[in-house]
């Protein structure tokens, strides 16, 4: 009896040790996002991908197939029009809230929106971003610039990153 009880305590602890590990998938993912932006998937007033950059708004692969974007974040916006991100989140593994953050020009960080239910109901979820949120003061000579974007969720769990492109009124 007292070996049966050894061995399944062994047996768990060596399941925690290697549950706990990071996944190198993962690791990878969030080094390559934390990368300096090089291109931007351009899109249209309706989501369309005019010119796709493969990447842009991959899934992490912690949360591969529990969410994903129905349209890519759109426009690619002047400084006069609305960013609008739509994720759907699909249903077997719970996903605690979900916050965006942008990378400023300066390297600085700032959130934009935040959604802290714990889980995330599922279907579709949108947020809606004025692009002069994404300056570092507020100021429209300053916008016109390429801005990596950031989706984590409340336990800081990179989901999905991409870069935006932000024009001056035409």
């Amino acid at each position: 009896m007292q070996k049966r009880n050894l061995f399944t305590l062994l047996f768990i602890s060596v399941f925690i040790i290697f549950s706990c590990g990071e996944n190198p998938d993962q690791t990878e993912f969030e080094k390559e996002a934390h990368a300096q932006p090089s291109g931007y998937s351009q899109t249209d007033d309706r989501g369309n991908i005019v010119n796709d950059d493969p990447d842009d708004w991959r899934i992490a692969p912690r949360f591969s197939g529990d969410i994903e974007f129905s349209l890519p974040p759109y426009p690619n916006p002047s400084v006069t029009q609305t960013i609008r991100f739509e994720m759907l989140i699909g249903g077997l593994n719970s996903i605690y809230g979900a916050s965006i953050y942008v990378r400023r020009t300066n390297g600085t960080y700032k959130i934009l929106r935040s959604n802290r239910q714990a889980p995330l109901p599922t279907g579709l979820i949108q947020f809606n971003i004025d692009p002069l949120e994404l300056s570092q003061d507020f100021e429209l000579y300053q916008i016109d610039n390429l801005y990596r974007i950031f989706i984590y969720d409340n336990n800081e769990n990179l989901i999905t990153y991409g870069d935006i492109k932000i024009g001056q009124v035409e």
